[in-house]
């Protein structure tokens, strides 16, 4: 699976959620710099697919590190982006920045029970359904909040998303219109 896509379009679902949050409250926030603190997670079928792409000849425990560092550089680099392109919305009195304050990565399946209790195949492929998904994220956000204080958490899986067995696929999934509610609102 090629990760750029389902990043993209992630990033994709979050700007727009952000951008009509923000013109929606114009005369408040145009003026005004926003920053939303970002935890990122990365599953364990994200992580297991930079671990495959280490070379064998090293022992597991470098073979992680390396998959870990690998997996890092990938999505730090992917929010930095965001943040550029975030940059060039200046010139329209829009001023967005995104502070990644952790990111997580799952190295094994119990750390990741949010993709791996719900994965399901479809001939030779894992999908996971972001309606079964969610329930399970948003508690594990909720916990995090105690301790890494956020306003967006955003997991990145390895698995490709489809609307159950027979549905659809798709890049990304968010909850609308909820990125400025209350965290123990439904929908956060």
């Amino acid at each position: 699976m090629n990760l750029i896509p389902l990043a993209i379009g992630i990033i994709a679902i979050f700007v727009q959620l952000l951008v009509q949050d923000v013109q929606a409250d114009v005369g408040v926030r145009a003026s005004s710099p926003l920053e939303i603190e970002l935890l990122t997670i990365a599953d364990y079928a994200a992580f297991n697919k930079f671990y495959k792409l280490t070379p064998t000849t090293l022992s597991h425990s470098k073979r992680v590190e390396m998959a870990k560092q690998n997996l890092t550089t990938w999505y730090t680099t992917m929010i930095h982006s965001t943040n550029l392109v975030y940059k060039g919305l200046e010139d329209h009195n829009i001023f967005i920045s995104i502070k990644l304050v952790d990111f997580r990565i799952m190295t094994t399946e119990a750390d990741s029970p949010w993709t791996e209790t719900t994965k399901f195949q479809v001939d030779s492929t894992y999908y996971v359904d972001s309606d079964d998904v969610h329930p399970l994220f948003k508690a594990t956000s909720l916990e995090y909040q105690k301790t890494v204080p956020h306003d967006h958490a955003m997991l990145f899986t390895g698995y490709e998303l489809r609307h159950g067995p027979h549905g659809s696929n798709y890049a990304g999934n968010a909850y609308i219109a909820a990125e400025c509610k209350s965290k123990e609102s439904d929908h956060c």
